[in-house]
């Protein structure tokens, strides 16, 4: 079986060592540019790779501070509608009284 193969212009013009020579010189580039892609300060596969690390994780801390956000804004609204939460509240992180209350403290500790 016979096959015919088209010579390329670049065949035709360059003899068999330099062939061989212009190949190396193209694997060489190839792979320093293929280097590049993976390595470039700021722009290369690792620092994307870095960078998409840092998107998921602000990502998550976005969603986390969503819903904590959310609950203080049920907070809010309960405080602002609900009287007795409001008063509970003021008494046990404010150490509130109403009129006319007195604390009376039965610990030892003072003695």
């Amino acid at each position: 079986m016979y096959h015919s193969r088209k010579r390329t212009k670049l065949q035709q013009m360059l003899p068999s060592g330099e062939k061989k020579v212009f190949r190396k010189v193209m694997a060489v580039a190839v792979l320093l540019f293929l280097s590049w892609i993976m390595f470039a300060p700021g722009a290369g596969l690792l620092s994307f790779f870095g960078k998409l690390s840092d998107y998921r994780r602000l990502e998550e801390r976005a969603n986390l501070l969503e819903k904590e956000n959310a609950a203080l804004q049920q907070d809010i609204e309960r405080l602002l509608a609900d009287p007795q939460y409001l008063e509970d509240i003021a008494r046990r992180k404010h150490n509130l009284l109403k009129k006319n209350e007195k604390v009376f403290d039965f610990s030892r500790s003072g003695k």
